[in-house]
């Protein structure tokens, strides 16, 4: 009746982050910085970073679908961990390349010091020279704790 009758809809919710009012200006003000940092350089300098990569497969019920005859045994069962495997792999991208990747070995956490000395100091900062030479770049990163 809803459906046929009224023309309603059935809208599932969506999971989003929750963003308080500060997390708002925080992003509102990397926006405007990043815009004026694009409108006195080309985007071709801009190096984009980020990290992480879940081992486990990802299961969506609502569009995981079988086409079969008949119903399908253990085939069909995704398993599932609390706490799945992952391994952590950074990177980066930019118009004109992209950085080496830097494998995480299992039970490091990435902190500040990790992040600097590890990341930034052995690869990012002799990537850079070695592909951007003496030209202006800029490293656009994600808001992870240890950023």
């Amino acid at each position: 009746m809803a459906k046929t009758e009224l023309g309603l809809k059935p809208y599932k919710f969506q999971k989003v982050q929750l963003l308080t009012e500060k997390n708002k200006l925080v992003r509102l003000q990397r926006c405007r910085k990043l815009l004026r940092r694009a409108s006195s350089q080309r985007w071709e300098r801009f190096l984009f970073t980020d990290e992480l990569f879940t081992v486990q497969q990802a299961h969506n019920s609502q569009n995981d679908r079988i086409w079969s005859v008949d119903a399908p045994s253990t085939s069909a069962i995704v398993e599932h961990r609390q706490h799945p495997k992952s391994v952590m792999v950074w990177g980066g991208i930019c118009a004109s390349g992209k950085t080496p990747l830097v494998f995480v070995y299992e039970g490091v956490k990435i902190n500040h010091t990790v992040y600097r000395r590890g990341i930034l100091e052995a690869v990012v900062l002799p990537w850079a020279k070695k592909h951007f030479g003496n030209v202006n770049w800029t490293f656009q990163q994600d808001s992870a704790p240890a950023h």
